[in-house]
């Protein structure tokens, strides 16, 4: 009996290890089949949105001079040679738009007509067009609000006002019984109630009447929110029409530095194309450039005249920088060079690192950009959820929700439903989805 149990024993232990070596070996063979990933921490701190870019130092080719497309060229006041002071008018601009100005203002009477329009249609008084264009105007929520506030008292009226018309129904059917029966102390009681009541009555019936008259209010209030938001945008095209306006005023175009023309583009009487350089000149004396290649959206953020900090000035040399211009990139469309002009301690070959633009701010969450994803419901991250199970932790790709706040060359700040403590992807061997189990890399 003893050697049977001892049997039984063993053979539960073989098999006890058998599973648990096939655990083992599935479990390892499931978790090399899963995508590996690299994770970061969601960490705080600063971002510079500052744009920037690394080149060598060249001699300077020479300075543009630009005038805005559409313009017409009224003459020309210099020659290919000539020598010319800081100041000097190099040529004149007759009247007219230039393009940018023309579609500005175009667009602008456009979206004027169709705000006058609306407002007519709208059928509003002078008051409530008054209260749209000043920005009073509440949102949409606001709105919403206030209609609930007032169905639910319209109700409570309907309510009053059936209850006294039955009652006041109910009272003149007993004063006709009190008639006939011929009891006049009664008939005298009932109307003194019914002459108490009337004015009560009345004053419900009138509230009523307001209280309905108002409920068409929900299509007129978001027609108002609509004439404000097209108010608005009349506002910054009426704006940006001044900007452009101002921009082009001047008839005249000076230069910009002492220096010798070198090549003009354009005679008298021909309309600036989209190239818009009119001439170009070399400076007086010996000039230095740094040009590097930006994104769209970065060269929005600068203009001709910023100022550019030189980083990691390993010379350690008095070298200052500032941008000379920025153009299209002609060897890709998506992109721009930015040129910028060094003066100082520099010498043709040297490199440089330049920044440009606004200064640093902190931020609570901040990923490498290259973390972000994107598709139709926008723009998202994925982290890594640990789940405890018998075998161990599992892994699971989950997604985020995020809002881009800002970015910098490598990593951006962003708003959503985050603690502060998540690992975001970076990295995977292959493809990862939403939900989908991952092992991390060791």
């Amino acid at each position: 009996m003893s050697d049977r149990k001892d049997k039984i024993k063993n053979i539960a232990i073989i098999f006890l290890s058998i599973m648990l070596v096939l655990t083992f070996f599935s479990n390892s063979i499931m978790n090399y089949s899963l995508v590996e990933v690299s994770t970061q921490y969601v960490y705080g701190g600063s971002i510079t949105t500052k744009v920037r870019g690394s080149g060598t130092v060249e001699a300077a080719e020479g300075v543009s001079v630009e005038a805005d497309s559409g313009r017409k060229i009224e003459t020309i006041n210099v020659r290919t040679g000539a020598e010319v002071e800081e100041g000097d008018v190099l040529f004149t601009l007759g009247a007219g738009d230039s393009d940018a100005l023309s579609a500005a203002k175009d667009a602008y009477e456009s979206a004027k007509t169709e705000y006058e329009k609306a407002i007519l249609t709208a059928g509003i008084t002078v008051e409530e067009r008054k209260v749209i264009e000043s920005g009073k105007l509440g949102s949409l929520t606001d709105r919403q609000n206030s209609l609930v506030t007032a169905q639910a008292e319209l109700e409570e009226l309907q309510k009053q006002y059936d209850e006294m018309t039955e009652d006041i129904a109910a009272k003149k059917a007993e004063r006709d019984t009190a008639q006939e029966a011929g009891d006049t102390a009664k008939v005298a009681d009932i109307n003194y109630y019914l002459g108490e009541i009337s004015w009560k009555y009345e004053e419900v019936k009138k509230q009523l009447d307001e209280a309905k008259e108002s409920g068409g209010l929900t299509e007129k209030y978001i027609q108002q929110i609509n004439l404000s938001e097209q108010y608005k945008n009349l506002c910054e095209l009426s704006k940006k029409v001044t900007e452009l306006e101002g921009k082009g005023t001047g008839s005249e175009v000076k230069a910009p530095m002492a220096g010798t023309i070198t090549q003009i583009n354009y005679y008298a009487g021909q309309t600036i194309k989209e190239d818009n350089v009119v001439m170009t000149m070399s400076p007086e004396n010996e000039a230095f450039t740094l040009q590097f290649t930006v994104s769209a959206a970065q060269a929005r953020r600068i203009k001709a005249g910023d100022p550019a900090e030189v980083l990691y000035n390993w010379y350690g040399n008095d070298v200052t920088a500032r941008v000379q211009s920025v153009r299209k990139d002609p060897m890709n469309k998506e992109s721009y060079v930015v040129i910028c002009e060094m003066s100082g301690d520099v010498s043709v070959g040297d490199n440089y690192t330049l920044s440009i633009g606004q200064q640093s701010s902190n931020y609570d969450y901040i990923v490498p950009t290259s973390c972000i994803r994107e598709d139709s419901n926008g723009k998202f991250i994925l982290i890594v959820e640990a789940k405890n199970t018998p075998l161990g932790n599992r892994y699971y790709a989950r997604r985020r929700d995020v809002e881009v706040i800002t970015s910098d060359d490598s990593q951006s700040a962003i708003a959503g439903a985050l603690e502060g403590y998540e690992y975001v992807i970076t990295t995977t061997t292959k493809p990862v989805e939403e939900n989908q189990q991952v092992r991390l890399a060791d």
